[in-house]
């Protein structure tokens, strides 16, 4: 019978090392169509004795690139989240979310908020504040098996300094079977470049 449900390890509070929230306020967004799924390496097992929930390779096709968001460093204009749905009739999933903002209304933000609004499927990764030991914990990704979609964009002119507040996130039918993904390939070094490159392809 598959292992389905087990832990593995402890978790203590260390006083060299205390937690802090956030996330850094740049973010990479994909079309998830783009992702390269043969050449994409997942490292997500679970045995009886061990587990593991990671993204070693994140590779796209040919000739596509993700986006880069920015925000107010000094702000936490930007978030990511994610909370465990318990259902009694099935499997428990997961839904992913991320607050992003749109800055101005001009063109290319407008044409953002289309393509959200006719159905774009988006897989973000993002880097947390708080990046572990040797910075091995900074990627996250979220939405990568079905896909973060737009749920909410609201524009006052009177409000939020006339930007727009956009909520994505995972959506029945397709909330995601697990929490978030770690992203690590090799070391941080290694990460950190595929992620200010945004994982582009030739």
């Amino acid at each position: 019978m598959a292992i389905c449900g087990k832990i593995f390890s402890e978790q203590s509070f260390d006083c060299d090392s205390k937690p802090t929230g956030g996330i850094e306020q740049t973010i990479i967004l994909i079309n998830r169509e783009d992702i390269n799924l043969s050449t994409t390496v997942l490292d997500r097992t679970l045995t009886d004795s061990s587990g593991t929930h990671k993204i070693t390779t994140l590779e796209l096709a040919s000739g596509t690139t993700g986006y880069e968001f920015t925000s107010i460093r000094s702000k936490r204009l930007f978030s990511a989240g994610a909370n465990i749905n318990i259902n009694d009739d099935g499997p428990n999933d997961w839904t992913h979310t991320l607050n992003t903002r749109v800055f101005n209304l001009c063109e290319e933000s407008l044409v953002f908020l289309k393509g959200l609004g006719e159905g774009a499927e988006v897989v973000a990764v993002v880097q947390t504040n708080d990046k572990g030991t040797d910075s091995a914990c900074a990627f996250q990704v979220y939405g990568f098996d079905k896909g973060l979609k737009l749920l909410e964009a609201t524009y006052n002119s009177n409000e939020n300094k006339g930007t727009v507040p956009v909520v994505l996130a995972s959506q029945e039918p397709d909330l995601e079977p697990y929490p978030p993904m770690l992203y690590l390939d090799t070391d941080y070094a290694t990460s950190l470049a595929a992620f200010e490159n945004k994982f582009a392809q030739p």
